[in-house]
C-alpha cells in the first residue's frame, strides 16, 4: 500500500488522465513485490497451493527448468493482480479519507521541500485533529 502512495496521491491531485511517467516506478515496485509473494512465500496457497514457483530473484534464469505451467504461469498473473488491485484500492481509500492531511503535507513540503516526524505531527494535528491522538500502527 504504501509504494503507491504517490501514483494514488497523483491520481488524487490531477486525475487519471494526467499521471506522470514518475509513478510507473511505484507500480513496477508493487507488481515486483505481489509477484513474490504469490510465487515464493505462498500468499495464494489456496488457489496455487503452498508451493514456490519461482526463486529469489524472479526465475530460475536463462536455461534453467520452468517450475509452472503455463496454466500455472497465468493463475499467478491472476493472483498477483489481486493482490495490487487490493493495495491500489486500500491506498486510494486511506488517502481520499485523509485528503486534508495529504494536502497540508503537499503544501508543507513545497515550502520546506523534507519535514520530519514531529513536523509530520503537527500538520496531522493541525488538519485532523481527531487523528493526532490515535496510535501509528508500527
Amino acid at each position: 500500500v504504501v509504494a503507491l502512495g504517490g501514483r494514488v496521491a497523483e491520481e488524487l491531485f490531477f486525475g487519471k488522465e494526467e499521471i506522470t511517467t514518475g509513478a510507473s516506478g511505484d507500480l513496477q515496485q508493487v507488481a515486483s513485490l505481489a509477484r513474490q509473494m504469490v510465487t515464493q512465500w505462498g500468499f495464494a496457497g489456496e488457489t496455487l497451493g503452498f508451493t514456490a514457483w519461482e526463486q529469489a530473484g524472479g526465475g530460475g534464469g536463462f536455461g534453467s527448468p520452468q517450475m509452472a505451467s503455463e496454466k500455472t504461469q497465468k493463475l499467478i498473473d491472476a493472483e498477483v493482480a489481486k493482490i495490487v488491485d487490493r493495495a491500489y484500492a486500500k491506498c486510494f481509500e486511506m488517502l481520499s479519507a485523509n485528503r486534508a492531511i495529504l494536502d497540508g503535507l503537499t503544501d508543507a513540503l513545497i515550502v520546506e521541500e523534507t519535514i520530519d516526524t514531529a513536523r509530520l505531527k503537527e500538520i496531522v494535528a493541525e488538519f485532523a485533529p481527531n487523528k493526532a491522538a490515535e496510535p501509528v500502527a508500527a
